[in-house]
């Protein structure tokens, strides 16, 4: 098995961080990399929204319609994230996303000794994506011995090795789960299934900041359709999951 994942909120004045991302199986995989690939030479099929091939599917960019997407119009925008969601959909990849408070993180976990064993709020949301992904590997993959992740390269060496510590203490899944058969850094502009978890990423960050400020109700139509067709797991942490974390490790979180 193989799984992707990529982040979304995580320069630092963000309110939210989320890792995110999907799983499956080879043939999965291989399904999805090749639609991918289609739809990325040949954005639309009408003639009339003829438009160049592009590098990569970036959502933020797409939403924004700035980067290969300055031309488009927004329904050509809207069409897009359509076409390349049922991507998603039709392999039959699972997908898994994590989110954090991070202000109310960085709030609460002040205790040196608690952050050095908790890590900050991105490690935390990071280190949730290996149990996020073993439980849905139990759930629909129950005969799969092995899995390797991958995740979206990050180019900052200090980020980049906070992250590492995280992976150097769950290089083995636990009894009677999908053993870790590698942990791997990849660039998405040639990956397609890093390009696929940047869609999960992205919508969860959005709906994650909705929450979070109390527009739970104000969906994103493209999310509402993702998870209508997706099988996926979704977890944020507000301040009271977070005061229970801290408990669950033996931390008093303060008054």
């Amino acid at each position: 098995m193989e799984a992707y994942f990529d982040d979304a909120g995580t320069h630092d004045d963000a309110d939210v961080v989320v890792w995110g991302g999907f799983l499956g199986n080879v043939e999965q995989w291989a399904k999805l990399d090749a639609a991918w690939r289609n739809r990325l030479a040949k954005p639309f099929d009408q003639p009339e929204h003829a438009r160049p091939s592009l590098s990569r599917f970036h959502l933020s960019h797409c939403a924004a319609l700035d980067g290969e997407f300055a031309t488009y119009s927004r329904a050509e925008s809207d069409s897009l994230q359509f076409e390349f969601r049922q991507i998603i959909a039709s392999s039959g990849v699972v997908g898994v996303a994590y989110g954090i408070d991070r202000k109310a993180y960085d709030r609460l976990v002040i205790d040196p000794e608690a952050r050095a064993f908790l890590g900050d709020a991105e490690q935390a949301c990071f280190g949730s994506c290996f149990k996020g992904a073993f439980q849905q590997a139990q759930k629909y993959y129950p005969g799969e011995k092995a899995m390797a992740l991958a995740f979206d390269w990050i180019t900052n060496p200090v980020r980049k090795a906070k992250l590492a510590d995280i992976t150097s203490r769950v290089e083995q899944g636990p009894e009677g789960l999908p053993q870790i058969a590698g942990v791997f850094w990849g660039r998405s502009a040639k990956l397609t299934p890093l390009q696929a978890a940047d869609v999960i990423a992205t919508e969860n960050y959005w709906a994650a900041q909705a929450f979070l400020a109390g527009r739970d109700l104000d969906q994103r139509p493209h999310m509402a359709h993702f998870l209508r067709n997706v099988d996926c797991l979704g977890y944020i942490m507000r301040e009271q999951e977070i005061r229970s974390y801290m408990r669950k490790y033996g931390f008093a979180p303060p008054d």
